[in-house]
């Protein structure tokens, strides 16, 4: 909400499914960012910097003053607030063993996003969100509370999970 900084809507993975996708990574051997919201407050925890990638976008972070970066002794602490989407940054092979793993195990549950790092073309992400957190599902949601027309909309993206507002 443009008014208050308040989320209109938040869809985040369902629980257990959350637990379950954050014990999936560790057991494959990732380390992980967590992006929370616990009805007040957005969270960007992680328990361990294990790579180049992962350092390098820690001290992007750092550099924004992103209030939401918070160090815990493990992730596995924060899934009791609503888990966001699950951030794991590593090479490109292991991280494809991973999505296919997610994807046999939770199937349409889930979205993932698999692309290159921007700044290190050797390092790959794979974000994890629930299937219906999508920016084109949350366009919808506004025209259809605001009453917009997508007539006079205009969408902007540079990245694989902004290809939905454009469909």
């Amino acid at each position: 909400d443009l008014h208050t900084g308040g989320h209109t809507a938040v869809h985040g993975l369902t629980k257990p499914m959350d637990t379950e996708i954050h014990a999936l990574v560790k057991e494959a051997g990732f380390d992980m960012f967590v992006s929370t919201y616990d009805e007040q407050v957005d969270g960007l925890f992680y328990d361990n910097i294990s790579n180049e990638a992962m350092n390098w976008y820690w001290h992007e972070r750092t550099r924004a003053n992103d209030k939401r970066l918070r160090r815990v002794d493990d992730t596995a602490e924060v899934m009791a607030h609503q888990v966001i989407n699950i951030n794991v940054l590593s090479l490109r092979a292991p991280l494809m063993e991973l999505e296919a793993a997610l994807r046999v195990t939770f199937g349409p549950r889930i979205h993932t996003y698999f692309y290159e790092n921007w700044a290190d073309p050797s390092w790959y992400w794979l974000s994890i969100f629930d299937y219906h957190a999508t920016k084109g599902n949350a366009i919808q949601r506004l025209l259809d509370t605001y009453g917009f027309s997508s007539e006079n909309l205009t969408v902007f993206g540079d990245s694989y999970n902004d290809l939905p507002m454009f469909e």
